[in-house]
C-alpha cells in the first residue's frame, strides 16, 4: 500500500479527491490487522476490487482537547468511489481500537450521538427521546460514489465507542469490507490539530506507550 498525501482538514481536500476519481489508485496491500499507533503517516488511499477509498483520514479533536478519550466517537473524512457496473455495498468498517461505526444522514445526528457519547453522567435523556440510529450498510451505486467529511457531504461517518485514547499525529488500522468487493486493510492517520498546543503527539508514560 502506497500512502497518498492528503490535507489534514476539509478545507483543499476536494483536489485530492478530483485526482482519485479520474486515476486509478495502487493495488490493496494487505497489513496486519491490529490499532497498534504509530508515527503520523500522509493520509492514505486503498482498493478493492473495484471499489476506490480516497481522502481517508481520521479528523483531528476539535477546540482545545489533545486527544479522543476512551468512548468517544470519532469523525472520519473518506470517499468511496464504486468504478464497477454493479451495485456494492460497505458492510463492516473493523478495528480492536474502537467496538462500532455507523453511517448517518446528517452532521446534526453525528454531532447529537458523539457529544452524548462524550458525557460521563449516565443521566437519560430529557423526555425519554432515543438518539439517532446510523447505518452500518451503505449502498454504493456502480460508477457513482458515497463521501463524509468533504466540502458536498451531508451525512458524516463515525468509529464509535474507542477502546483507547487517540491523539493527533498517530494512526490506526482499519479493515473496510464490502458485500462484493471483498476487504481491504489500511492504515489511518488522525490528522494534526490547528489549535496551539494540541498537535504534538505527547510523549510516552508509564502505563501509556507510543506505539
Amino acid at each position: 500500500m502506497i500512502a497518498e498525501p492528503v490535507p489534514m482538514r476539509r478545507l483543499g481536500i476536494g483536489v485530492a479527491i478530483a485526482v482519485a476519481l479520474v486515476t486509478s489508485g495502487c493495488a490493496a496491500g494487505q497489513v496486519a490487522a491490529t490499532s497498534n499507533q504509530k508515527a503520523v503517516e500522509a493520509g492514505t488511499q486503498a482498493d478493492a476490487g473495484t471499489i476506490a477509498i480516497r481522502g481517508l483520514l481520521i479528523q483531528p479533536p476539535t477546540g482545545s482537547t489533545p486527544s479522543y478519550d476512551i468512548g468517544a466517537d470519532v469523525p472520519v473524512t473518506a470517499v468511496i468511489v464504486n468504478s464497477g457496473t454493479k451495485a456494492d455495498q460497505l458492510t463492516g468498517i473493523t478495528s480492536s481500537a474502537f467496538a462500532s461505526w455507523g453511517a448517518f444522514q446528517s452532521t446534526a445526528d453525528a454531532d447529537a450521538v458523539a457529544a452524548a457519547a462524550g458525557q460521563t453522567s449516565t443521566t437519560p435523556t430529557p423526555g425519554g427521546s432515543s438518539q439517532p440510529t446510523p447505518s452500518t450498510t451503505v449502498a454504493i451505486a456502480p460508477g457513482a460514489r458515497v463521501s463524509w467529511g468533504v466540502p458536498d457531504a451531508k451525512g458524516e461517518l463515525l468509529l464509535m465507542h474507542l477502546k483507547q485514547r487517540l491523539f493527533p499525529g498517530t494512526t490506526l488500522v482499519l479493515t473496510f469490507t464490502f458485500a462484493s468487493a471483498g476487504s481491504v486493510t489500511v492504515r489511518v492517520p488522525v490528522g494534526l490539530s490547528a489549535t496551539p498546543g494540541t498537535a504534538v503527539i505527547p510523549a510516552p508514560t508509564s502505563s501509556e506507550g507510543a506505539g
